[in-house]
């Protein structure tokens, strides 16, 4: 078996094009930014632990005041006391290979504005309540303090002994929209 290591001067020679595609003549709109996210996570690698500070800006982009921000918690639907699954009974095996061991997380406090707030976590929703109304436009940043756990298991949250994923373990402010907020179970 032959092989042909391609060079820079093969591809030349072949008369291919070595020119970058032309750069359009107009660039888009910059994408305005209504959430940003800044966390600071400490990890334990033996007991896949993690301690968390989560800063989250958000701004209120509806027509209607807020007195509340919802937020996603996905790492939940992988808790013990979850009554929805993100797998059917039948695959419960491949998501547990060695065992069942489930996620947590646990709220220590949640401020803005210097303030304490007062939050309930049911499965993965996260209902803050605001200090203050935010009006349209209006901005306000969150400070989450946490601990969660990261579970034996195969998913986007998961270890299996020799790496560890941290595929939507942190909290995220859910949708609002004209219907209101989407932060389904």
């Amino acid at each position: 078996m032959k092989v042909q290591q391609t060079t820079w001067a093969n591809v030349q020679d072949a008369g291919l094009s070595t020119q970058a595609p032309p750069i359009p003549s107009s660039t888009p709109e910059p994408v305005e930014v209504l959430t940003d996210y800044t966390a600071t996570i400490i990890l334990n690698p033996t007991t896949r632990e993690l301690t968390c500070s989560e800063k989250i800006v958000y701004t209120n982009n509806s027509d209607k005041e807020v007195s509340e921000i919802k937020l996603n918690v996905f790492i939940n639907a992988f808790s013990a006391s979850a009554t929805k699954k993100p797998y059917v009974p039948e695959d419960e095996q491949l998501f547990f290979p060695l065992g069942k061991d489930y996620a947590r997380i646990h709220f220590s406090d949640i401020t803005a504005l210097g303030q304490m707030l007062e939050f309930k976590l049911t499965e993965t929703s996260l209902s803050i309540t605001l200090p203050e109304v935010l009006p349209p436009q209006g901005s306000t940043e969150i400070t989450l303090s946490f601990n969660a756990y990261i579970p034996l298991m195969t998913a986007r949250t998961g270890a299996d002994g020799r790496g560890m994923w941290f595929g939507a373990f942190l909290p995220t402010v859910a949708v609002l929209d004209k219907d209101g907020w989407h932060d389904e179970q």
